[in-house]
């Protein structure tokens, strides 16, 4: 191998003036550094166990516990109840009476309904999901279709309560109601609105009757209780004179009252026993199951209504971008039913 020789004149000695001499630490400082390091490394952070276990904070009591008849008691004020359930003011639940899809492709399916704004969606059980919208837009679109589709699923929209019970389905309901031959000079939301609480609560109008393009009915959806009597007539009084003016409901669909079920009378209900049940349904068609429900069970106040008019009728106004769901090869996966039936009766 060859050696290589260094001339010293090449490398002149490094300047010690001003340079700042290096010096070997101290015992001691080494020692304290290394209890710090040691201090450090062998004690974590303690967790706060005041914010771990909630018994340790002593919160303010909720409700009031009581025995009532032997049986231990909580009852919850009324203003105990809207503090709690606020955060649930756009709640829905999807009922799946025939099958669901993984609950791992639920968020993605309902996704692609259109929904703008974020939501969460959990599972309450194998038959409900609990959705929960970010905006009002979004909580309204769900819940006035009623049905969707998801990966050939029928999935009902239920409105969720603080009484809410998957035992029994709610009897609250948005319906669209009719005032025909309405004053056109009356044909204004606020003005509306105040004619429609005396039957629910609004939730909007139709765009006909927004813009005035259809003066011979205005059209309001409104949230209406199915156990309480549906008002029929209004009286408006102007420059003295009194209009009776009444409403019309569209496709307001039977409650019973022995099982709690939207869908059919209580004569109708196959709890009393002396009603058959039909024959158990195959599981290769879910449509054809829910269609054939359907016929099986119209009754005087239904009117059965295909999706592309159920859309325009009670969805198309509430965003101009609505499509109909059961009608979208990427939700539904299966080919498009372009009569489907669409109504209430499709069973527990």
């Amino acid at each position: 191998m060859a050696s290589f020789m260094l001339n010293p004149d090449e490398f002149p000695p490094l300047t010690r003036g001003n340079s700042p001499e290096l010096t070997r630490p101290s015992q001691e400082s080494a020692q304290s550094r290394a209890q710090t390091t040691a201090t450090t490394s062998v004690q974590p952070k303690q967790p706060d166990f005041q914010k771990v276990f909630l018994a340790n904070q002593n919160p303010s009591p909720i409700g009031t516990v009581n025995t009532i008849n032997g049986r231990p008691t909580i009852t919850f004020s009324d203003d105990e109840t809207h503090s709690l359930a606020a955060a649930f003011r756009f709640a829905l639940v999807g009922k799946f009476s025939h099958g669901s899809p993984p609950f791992s492709q639920l968020h993605q399916l309902l996704a692609k309904t259109g929904i703008k704004g974020t939501f969460t969606v959990s599972m309450i059980n194998r038959k409900h999901a609990l959705i929960i919208p970010s905006i009002e837009s979004d909580y309204s679109r769900l819940w006035l279709r009623r049905i969707w589709f998801l990966n050939g699923f029928p999935m009902r929209v239920l409105k969720w309560s603080p009484t809410f019970s998957t035992a029994h389905e709610s009897p609250i309901v948005p319906i669209w109601a009719s005032f025909p031959e309405l004053p056109a000079h009356l044909f204004k939301k606020d003005v509306l609105f105040s004619l429609a609480k005396f039957i629910g609560t609004p939730l909007q109008i139709a765009d006909s009757t927004f813009n005035q393009s259809n003066l011979s009915k205005a059209r309001v959806c409104i949230e209406i209780d199915l156990l309480k009597p549906l008002v029929e007539e209004i009286d408006i009084n102007i420059f003295g004179s009194t209009i009776v003016q009444k409403i019309v409901y569209e496709q307001v669909p039977y409650y019973c009252s022995l099982c709690k079920h939207i869908g059919h009378q209580d004569s109708e209900c196959y709890s009393k026993g002396d009603i058959p049940k039909p024959p158990s349904r195959s599981r290769g068609n879910k449509r054809a199951d829910v269609e054939d429900k359907q016929k099986r069970n119209v009754g005087d106040r239904y009117v059965p209504v295909s999706v592309s008019a159920f859309d325009q009728n009670e969805t198309a106004h509430a965003d101009n971008d609505t499509q109909a769901n059961v009608n979208d090869p990427e939700i539904s996966e299966q080919k498009p039913y372009v009569n489907e039936v669409v109504c209430w009766r499709l069973g527990n």
